[in-house]
């Protein structure tokens, strides 16, 4: 299995790990899929722009034999007093594929690439609170609960809480 950064012609990549993930993990992120599935292909254009450039955002895919298995993306902060700080997005891993350590592999892979970086002291993300093992994935990276919005997401009747976590690199 092998790690790699996305580039311009992962277009369809991206956009297909996106709403895969939607569709596989309803409650897993603050959008919906048919939210997504719904937007012209000049949305996902703009959407993965950055991504696809790869200056503020970068996506990350986990292959095995040449089929993306997860995926996990960086957002870099244009902004001059939190350049420091960088957002950790869309991790996902195929449902298919979970339980083989590819989840810790691609952590693994984004916290070496973020320590190369000397600007880069801190990993913020937030998952939703039913998330149960991603949160227990994120604490055994040393990452800690820094917030909680509750009642944030809303999932048909139920509303859930979603958990702000961070991790710093360096003091």
């Amino acid at each position: 299995m092998e790690i790699r950064k996305a580039v311009i012609t992962d277009f369809e990549n991206i956009k297909s790990m996106m709403l895969k993930a939607l569709r596989s993990d309803p409650n897993a992120f603050s959008v919906n899929y048919e939210e997504y599935a719904s937007c012209s292909n000049y949305w996902w254009q703009n959407y993965l722009s950055d991504y696809l450039a790869g200056l503020y955002s970068h996506m990350y895919f986990a292959q095995e034999n040449e089929i993306i298995v997860g995926m996990a993306g960086l957002n870099f902060s244009r902004k001059i007093k939190q350049q420091h700080s960088v957002d950790f997005v869309w991790f996902f891993v195929d449902q298919e594929h979970r339980g083989k350590g590819i989840g810790r592999k691609i952590l693994e892979h984004i916290h070496t690439v973020l320590k190369e970086r000397e600007e880069i002291v801190k990993i913020a993300l937030s998952v939703v609170s039913t998330q149960t093992k991603a949160i227990e994935l994120y604490k055994k990276f040393g990452y800690s609960v820094s917030g909680n919005q509750r009642r944030h997401i809303k999932s048909g009747n139920d509303y859930l809480d979603l958990i702000i976590m961070e991790k710093h690199l360096r003091p």
